[in-house]
């Protein structure tokens, strides 16, 4: 795996909260270790000498080593994510409840591959360098008491297995948040902790025009979220919004212009809009140019705020990068 060091532009996400407690610190009795030990002598993500944590699994027959903890969840999509390195063990396995299999995923740390996934549950790895991958599970969990649980595995899809008392792998980083994606780690001691919104506004000047104008951003999203921000305003409308899950990009303003061109997650994508008037069009990476006949000037004639990543940050946030913004006060081709 590689490592590509290049800035990805202003991040803006949406308030978060991670309700694993001591997410650096598996040492702690927040964190119950059945058949394994947990020992800080490894650097982290954050570079951090010993802010890592070794688990080693405890000689044993058909057992399954664990660091759990527990937590209650409110109904809804869950996402746990944790960074984690091989040792001489090569997989680690994330779930929720006493069963991987039932409700988890299994990641391979040597090759960086998601490896078998459980019914109604989705799974990512991303490499994020030091030999640390990023691995993530969304499930949609029942009101109540829930445990999370980690795992150190030899193998892919191991339910049960007898360890030798040497195998071991490096964990950094355990989040949990109610939501259907992972958004940026967000550390925790003996409390949950919640990260405030991402807020980046513009306000409106003389240089404004209302008759017409054309709005240009290159961004990236972590996930493709329906009616997300990218360039919006105080008001409804939007110079540039997902239209539906499929990440075709419009410009709203009551009638949706939409773009023929859909965005991916996580690649950097250039989208252009354009209004004069109640006429608008849309285009996305250079492709078909996507037009309506607007609801009239609403909203731009009343913009009194733009927003980068949101409607003028108070909602609908992009959960993505902008790496650049312009704007034109005059319709371009």
């Amino acid at each position: 795996a590689q490592t590509v060091c290049a800035p990805r532009g202003l991040l803006i996400e949406e308030a978060r909260t991670n309700l694993s407690l001591q997410s650096q610190d598996f040492t702690q009795a927040a964190w119950t270790k059945i058949l394994c030990a947990a020992a800080s002598n490894q650097i982290g993500v954050d570079g951090v000498t010993n802010s890592a944590q070794t688990i080693t699994a405890n000689v044993g027959t058909t057992v399954e080593p664990q660091v759990v903890q527990g937590f209650t969840a409110a109904a809804g999509a869950h996402t746990r994510s944790i960074y984690a390195k091989a040792g001489t063990a090569g997989f680690v396995a994330l779930g929720f409840g006493s069963g991987i299999g039932a409700d988890g995923a299994w990641f391979n740390l040597t090759t960086g591959v998601v490896g078998t996934v459980a019914a109604l549950t989705t799974a990512t790895i991303t490499y994020v360098g030091n030999g640390f991958y990023r691995c993530t599970i969304t499930r949609m969990l029942g009101a109540g008491a829930v445990t999370m649980v980690i795992e150190p595995h030899t193998a892919d899809n191991q339910t049960t297995w007898s360890p030798a008392g040497t195998e071991t792998i490096v964990i950094w980083g355990d989040q949990t948040e109610f939501g259907a994606f992972p958004t940026s780690y967000i550390p925790t001691t003996s409390a949950t902790v919640t990260r405030n919104a991402d807020s980046a506004t513009v306000p409106t000047g003389t240089w404004y025009n209302t008759a017409q104008g054309t709005f240009v951003a290159n961004f990236d999203a972590n996930a493709i979220v329906a009616t997300a921000r990218i360039i919006g305003t105080q008001n409804p409308g939007a110079a540039l919004s997902f239209f539906n899950g499929t990440g075709q990009v419009s410009i709203f303003d009551g009638t949706n212009a939409y773009s023929a061109n859909t965005a991916t997650t996580k690649t950097l994508t250039k989208a252009a809009s354009t209004f004069v008037g109640s006429a608008l069009s849309v285009c996305l990476n250079s492709g078909t140019v996507g037009t309506a006949a607007g609801a009239g000037t609403y909203p731009f004639s009343g913009t009194t705020t733009i927003g980068l990543g949101s409607q003028a940050g108070t909602s609908l946030f992009l959960n993505g990068h902008i790496r650049s913004f312009s704007y034109y006060n005059y319709a371009l081709t």
